[in-house]
């Protein structure tokens, strides 16, 4: 079982001051997590997305966006994401 992904080796990160970067992978680096649809933040000081946090997430996404199906939830976690922000905590 994959122990987790993390979040920077992945994305490019919109900064406060609205600049797309990509985050170095050793840099060690918190985020939040924020449904596109809602606007809630799901998490607010995460470094990593193990399965957990996706299950956390997929349910948030059943509750959120019903008009989802099963199959959309149980997709990789680069799908999953695609519904959330992620950010710099």
């Amino acid at each position: 079982m994959n122990a987790g992904v993390s979040i920077h080796k992945y994305l490019s990160l919109r900064t406060k001051n609205g600049v797309n970067r990509m985050v170095d992978s050793d840099e060690e680096r918190r985020f939040r997590v924020r449904c596109r649809s809602c606007g809630r933040t799901v998490f607010s000081n995460v470094g990593r997305i193990g399965e957990r946090e996706a299950q956390e997430l997929r349910v948030h996404l059943r509750l959120c966006r019903s008009d989802l199906s099963a199959d959309g939830l149980a997709a990789d976690l680069g799908v999953l994401l695609a519904h959330f922000e992620v950010l710099p905590a």
